[in-house]
């Protein structure tokens, strides 16, 4: 309730983080408190000049309509990580005013597997302008996530950056890079280690060899999936926690 209050403290904000930060439960159930959820919806009316939103709460689900009713300025980025997105969710995104001006959308986190048609009807809306695109981590099973892929994100001509980050065969993911390099501006892609990659690798007992198998699968998906469209690649970079691989923040 305080940092709802604090909000209207500083209308001219451009940025906005309401993460939970390991506080998840206690944010969710304070969303169950309508006064509290009044609030909140109501001190976005008074961000006039709001820009970029982190929204990561789970209590979100099936309230995000209400949430950014009073939301008058277009966003520029939105991050909805973990919300627990549901259709409702979704077509209300698809109906709002910030469709045509997001260019930075990240959905990661929601298990959006059953909900791949209204997640292609906001994508398709948001084609022209997105430019970074996060759907890392919901569950996706191929067939669905080629349909997107197929459906819409081939035809996002701006798009920049994709992350992908549910775990795929690893001719699958070459299917996907063949399909991306369709695109004009694309130049960074993040993946996950593929299945074929985990059952090969548990086999491997002696650590060097290990190391060196991990070197040699990590090069084999670059020789793979690194596509080229004219005379630039696309950078690939690899989920791997255990490798410190980074991602180069490039935007």
């Amino acid at each position: 309730m305080y940092t709802f209050n604090l909000v209207n403290k500083f209308p001219n904000i451009q940025e906005l983080n309401l993460s939970a930060f390991g506080q998840e439960s206690f944010l969710s159930s304070l969303l169950d408190n309508t006064s509290v959820l009044n609030t909140l919806s109501n001190s976005f009316a008074e961000l006039k000049q709001l820009k970029r939103l982190r929204l990561n709460i789970p209590g979100c689900k099936h309230r995000l309509a209400f949430i950014l009713k009073n939301l008058t300025n277009p966003l520029e980025y939105l991050n909805l990580t973990s919300c627990g997105l549901v259709e409702q969710d979704l077509d209300f995104l698809t109906s709002s005013i910030h469709t045509s001006t997001i260019n930075n959308l990240v959905l990661s986190n929601n298990d959006l597997n059953n909900q791949c048609d209204a997640l292609i009807k906001l994508l398709k809306k948001m084609r022209s302008n997105i430019q970074v695109l996060d759907l890392g981590c919901n569950s996706f099973q191929f067939d669905v996530y080629f349909k997107i892929v197929n459906e819409v994100i081939v035809k996002m001509d701006n798009l920049r950056m994709l992350v992908t980050l549910d775990v795929f065969k690893f001719d699958n993911y070459f299917k996907l890079a063949e399909k991306l390099s369709q695109l004009g501006n694309f130049v960074s892609w993040r993946i996950n280690y593929s299945s074929d990659y985990y059952e090969k690798s548990a086999k491997i007992k002696n650590r060097n060899k290990f190391k060196k198998f991990k070197q040699d699968y990590i090069e084999a998906l670059e020789r793979r999936l690194a596509t080229i469209n004219g005379s630039r690649s696309v950078k690939i970079t690899i989920n791997d926690p255990d490798l410190n691989f980074i991602l180069n923040e490039i935007f």
